[in-house]
C-alpha cells in the first residue's frame, strides 16, 4: 500500500513537471509575441521567436518570421543561413512524419475524427478504429509509431486496459497513450503501471496532446 501511494505521488510530481514545462513554453512564446508587438522592427526579438519555433518544429511560423527579418535587414548573413537550415530540417522532419503512423482506438467516431484531423494537420498519418477488436486487427496488419487508446471502450470485446495488454503482446516497443474523459490520478497511474507510455484526459488540450506525442 505504501509502494502504491509513493508511486501515485511520483507520477503526480512527474505529471506536474510536464505540465509546468508546457506552461513555461506557452508563456515564453506569449512574452516574445507581446514584445514584438511593441517593437515590430526589432530583428533580434523576432529571431528569438524564430529559434523558439525551430526548437518546437513549427517550421512554417519560423519561415514567416525569417522573411519578416529579411525585409528589415536583408544584408544579415545569419538570416540566409537560418532559412537554409529550416528548409533542410523541415525536409527531414517531413520524411520522418511520412513514416510515422498513429493508430487511434476510441468508441466515439467524433473523437477519432477530431484526433486524426488534428494530427493530419501537423503531418501525421492516422488509422482509426471504434472497437478494440478492430483496433487490434489493424495493429497486427500495419506498422505504427504510436497508439492512442481510449480506456472506456463501449460495445467492444475488451476495455482499454485489456486492449493495452494485447497490444503489448503483439509489439511491446510501440508506445501507447491512454485517453479518457473520466480520468483522475489513479487512472493515470494505473495506465502507467500497466505499461502505457502516458495518459491524457478528454476534452483534449491540443497543444498538450501534440507535446506528449512529439
Amino acid at each position: 500500500m505504501r509502494f502504491i501511494s509513493s508511486f501515485i505521488i511520483f507520477f503526480f510530481i512527474l505529471s506536474c513537471g510536464n505540465a509546468d514545462k508546457h506552461q513555461k513554453s506557452k508563456s515564453e512564446i506569449s512574452n516574445l509575441s507581446n514584445a514584438i508587438k511593441e517593437d515590430p522592427t526589432n530583428v533580434d526579438l523576432i529571431l528569438n521567436r524564430v529559434k523558439y519555433n525551430i526548437r518546437n518544429k513549427r517550421f512554417d511560423s519560423a519561415i514567416f518570421d525569417l522573411k519578416q527579418c529579411l525585409s528589415l535587414d536583408s544584408n544579415r548573413v545569419e538570416l540566409h543561413y537560418m532559412i537554409a537550415k529550416i528548409y533542410f530540417d523541415f525536409s527531414n522532419e517531413s520524411m520522418k512524419l511520412k513514416e510515422s503512423k498513429i493508430l487511434i482506438i476510441d468508441d466515439e467516431p467524433d473523437i477519432c475524427n477530431q484526433l486524426s484531423g488534428l494530427l493530419n494537420d501537423i503531418g501525421y498519418s492516422c488509422d482509426k478504429a471504434n472497437t478494440s477488436e478492430k483496433g487490434l486487427e489493424i495493429f497486427k496488419q500495419k506498422s505504427f509509431s504510436l497508439v492512442l487508446l481510449d480506456i472506456w471502450l463501449n460495445n467492444s470485446k475488451f476495455d482499454g486496459f485489456q486492449a493495452l495488454e494485447k497490444l503489448q503482446r503483439i509489439d511491446h516497443n510501440i508506445p501507447v497513450i491512454m485517453i479518457s474523459g473520466h480520468g483522475n490520478i489513479e487512472t493515470a497511474v494505473n495506465s502507467i503501471k500497466k505499461g502505457a507510455y502516458d495518459f491524457i484526459e478528454k476534452p483534449f488540450d491540443s497543444d498538450l496532446l501534440i507535446f506528449k506525442i512529439k
